[in-house]
């Protein structure tokens, strides 16, 4: 698929995961909002919005094998 543009990167920024939200919130979210992408847009489907908290782009999600190799270089850089 080719490119149609590039977006402004000052524009945009990183949501990461988990995203929290009180218990009883977030099942009334999802519950009515099955089709949501994630809890984020669930609970803006109820009219409400959620804060921005700043995080670290340490804060990695491992989903496939090859980021098991990125957490394991961020924990040895710590040490």
């Amino acid at each position: 698929m080719p490119i149609a543009a590039t977006e402004d990167r000052s524009q945009l920024w990183l949501a990461q995961t988990p995203q929290m939200f009180r218990a009883g919130l977030l099942l009334q979210a999802l519950s009515l909002c099955a089709q949501a992408t994630d809890e984020a847009a669930a609970v803006e489907r109820l009219g409400l919005m959620p804060r921005l908290v700043v995080g670290s782009r340490e804060n990695l999600k491992v989903t496939y094998p090859q980021d098991l190799a990125i957490a394991e270089a961020i924990l040895k850089a710590r040490a």
